[in-house]
């Protein structure tokens, strides 16, 4: 994918907060990839918009009672979740 400056930038901003506020977190991630991770790999393959629908799905899923394991990100021309 070309390099889109929205994508750039939210692909910095994720790895700031891995490098600091990440720390403090604990490292208890419900999934593989961890979430910022996750959102990493769907700035750097799609465009901003679903990339960011893609990661607050992903959020969204990331609470004490919800699913846990691995959680890859879907394929390229499917559907979410398919």
């Amino acid at each position: 994918m070309e390099k889109n400056p929205l994508n750039q930038l939210a692909i910095k901003s994720l790895y700031i907060y891995k490098k600091t506020l990440a720390i403090y977190m604990g490292g208890r991630c419900r999934f593989y990839p961890t979430c910022s991770d996750y959102a990493v790999q769907a700035y750097q393959q799609r465009n901003f918009i679903y990339a960011s629908i893609l990661t607050i799905k992903r959020l969204i899923k990331c609470q004490p009672l919800g699913p846990h394991g691995v959680d890859m990100l879907p394929n390229k021309g499917k559907p979410y979740g398919k």
